[in-house]
This record gives structure tokens, C-alpha cells and sequence, in this order.
């Protein structure tokens, strides 16, 4: 059985405008890309033209990106219901000061 492990899923409206400008513009993959970031189902389709059977998916961001931690936590959990055996979603935190970390642990695993 093969599992990829470190699989972005982003979707397209959560991105940066110009990293997507620059993404349709310079990859011919970018219609795959979209279409993979808004269906599980295509992607889902994709693994299993690559012969892969699961893959986690993985919701941490980069500090500057943009993008809210807890709007990628929702989205991957939601994103892996397709198939909840094949996509498997992780959480991510961003530690800040102050933060409620066990607050935050509890809600990622009552999430699921």
C-alpha cells in the first residue's frame, strides 16, 4: 500500500492573488492543480491513476502566507469526508503568545 504523506491542498481562495496568477501562468499542471484544490473526488481519481491509495493531508501554513490556520484546518476536515480511509486530515496550530494550546488540541480532535 502506498501513502503519500505531504500533501497541500489548498483551496484557490484562500491563496494569494499573484501566487495564483504566477501558478496558471508558468505551469501547464494548473488546471489540474484547481481542479484538485475544489474536488476530492478528482484527486481522489488521480490517486488512484498513480497507484497511491491514501494520502494526509496536510493543513499547517507558513507564518506570512496568508492564510488562517483554523479556515485550513476546516477546510482539509471537510475536504477528507470524501473518503474520510484514503484522505486523512491533520491539523495544524500556529503557537502565539497567550494562545490556549489544549483549548486549541481539543477542538482539532472533536473536529474529526
Amino acid at each position: 500500500m502506498i501513502t503519500d504523506c505531504h500533501v497541500h491542498i489548498v483551496p484557490i481562495r484562500l491563496h494569494k492573488p499573484g501566487l495564483v496568477t504566477l501558478l496558471k501562468k508558468d505551469s501547464p499542471a494548473s488546471v489540474q492543480w484547481e481542479k484538485f484544490c475544489s474536488s476530492p473526488t478528482a484527486f481522489l481519481n488521480y490517486l488512484d491513476s498513480v497507484q497511491v491509495e491514501r494520502a494526509v493531508l496536510v493543513s499547517s501554513v507558513a507564518p506570512g502566507a496568508g492564510i488562517a490556520q483554523e479556515d485550513m484546518n476546516h477546510f482539509v476536515g471537510e475536504y477528507a469526508k470524501e473518503n474520510p480511509l484514503r484522505l486523512i486530515a491533520s491539523g495544524g496550530v500556529l503557537p502565539r503568545p497567550g494562545m490556549d494550546m489544549q483549548g486549541v488540541v481539543e477542538q482539532l480532535i472533536r473536529a474529526k
